[in-house]
């Protein structure tokens, strides 16, 4: 369920596991691919047509009955709606051509938030043997604090009746209140502020010392490999929904929480002495073009409808976009086949993350095709000199 306007039909019972694949011959199983959509934790869903492909699409709930704040219950829903979905997966990949000891999470956006903190949180049995984090990491995107989360929960309760105190008890009386209130008469509490496409989100992941957790630089993650990348131009995609903010504040929004972040996320990974990839996405085609003045460029998901195979056909494709979703799709399924080393041979060799050599991809890089491989340490520079806090 989700606040925003949507072409799909729309129910609290939304829980289920799409499975795209052919008919099997021989006897070798496949590696799996489990797609987490994004959305801010607020919208979108596994249906969406720009999906496309021979994988697996899960559920999860979201905004306020995925990740309600309620202190009276568990208040990452979502993340345990993925972790039944994971172990479903593993009980019946062998059933349609699985392989069990090769599945991939990959996701973009908060579905690559999810796909990271539930790396974290099923550390010691992840079922996955890879992580592709397109765009989002516990880093970038840290866990809601209980008291930014509780009153969020207690406005919501009270605009539809609700009314909370502080005690305990009072507490789960508004838990019990909500639970006979509709969708909708709870959606109808939100403001507009905080449901439109590129508004905060008001509901996510949420911090209980149990699933999730405020500092993650001392927590070790799950025993698996990882490609971790970004899009040149994050921001692109939202220019046009906040026009009021600064290029200073641009600027400083694609390296705090996607560039920066994932050099840190990276650094743990590459400590930890686990096998990691770091990409670059540079991809501007005109048939993905969102804005000209300002340009958006490699935008926040730009790399999505590439890699689904799933482009615009007017204008139609450069061959060079062309090329590059090939590119996408290759290395994202070279991963999945082989997590450990597959991509060592890929397009002529990508080699394990290093900041301070050529180890990064860098896709469509002006233009180009092929790894085009650089020094993350080239795109790190404002990093060690970030603001503590964001600019306004």
């Amino acid at each position: 369920m989700q606040p925003t306007p949507t072409e799909f039909p729309q129910s609290e019972n939304c829980l289920s596991i799409n499975v795209w694949t052919k008919s099997q011959t021989g006897e070798r199983k496949k590696a799996v691919l489990v797609w987490v959509h994004g959305g801010a934790y607020t919208y979108g869903g596994a249906r969406q047509p720009m999906y496309d492909g021979q994988f697996i699409t899960d559920t999860y709930r979201l905004g306020i009955f995925g990740f309600p704040g309620d202190p009276a219950s568990a208040p990452n829903l979502g993340l345990l709606d993925m972790r039944i979905a994971m172990e479903w997966v593993r009980n019946n990949a062998e059933a349609f051509g699985g392989d069990t000891s090769r599945i991939t999470i990959f996701g973009q956006s908060a579905g690559s938030g999810m796909a990271d903190f539930y790396s974290f949180a099923y550390a010691s049995d992840p079922i996955a043997s890879g992580f592709i984090l397109q765009s989002a990491t516990v880093v970038g995107f840290p866990a809601l604090l209980a008291d930014t989360l509780s009153p969020r929960w207690y406005r919501i309760a009270d605009s539809v009746g609700c009314p909370s105190s502080n005690s305990s008890t009072a507490a789960a009386a508004v838990t019990d209140c909500m639970g006979n209130r509709t969708a909708a008469q709870i959606f109808a509490g939100f403001s507009t502020a905080e449901t439109g496409i590129g508004s905060t989100p008001a509901f996510g992941p949420g911090v209980d010392n149990e699933l999730v957790f405020e500092d993650y630089s001392n927590r070790s993650s799950a025993d698996a490999a990882y490609l971790i990348g970004n899009n040149e131009n994050e921001a692109g995609a939202f220019k046009g929904l906040q026009p009021n903010r600064t290029e200073i504040y641009w600027a400083d929004f694609n390296f705090r929480f996607y560039t920066c972040a994932d050099n840190i996320r990276l650094a743990q990974t590459v400590s930890a002495g686990l096998p990691s990839w770091r990409y670059r996405y540079f991809g501007d085609f005109p048939n993905l073009v969102l804005s000209t003045n300002p340009p958006s460029g490699a935008y926040h998901g730009a790399e999505l409808q590439p890699l689904f195979g799933t482009l615009p056909q007017d204008p139609p494709s450069t061959i060079v976009e062309l090329e590059t979703a090939e590119f996408l799709r290759g290395a994202w399924t070279t991963f999945a086949k082989n997590t450990t080393s597959g991509l060592l041979s890929y397009s002529g060799g990508w080699p394990l993350y290093n900041p301070s050599e050529d180890t990064m991809a860098r896709i469509a890089f002006n233009n180009q095709t092929g790894t085009n491989l650089g020094q993350g340490d080239a795109y790190n520079d404002r990093c060690a000199s970030l603001p503590a806090t964001a600019p306004s």
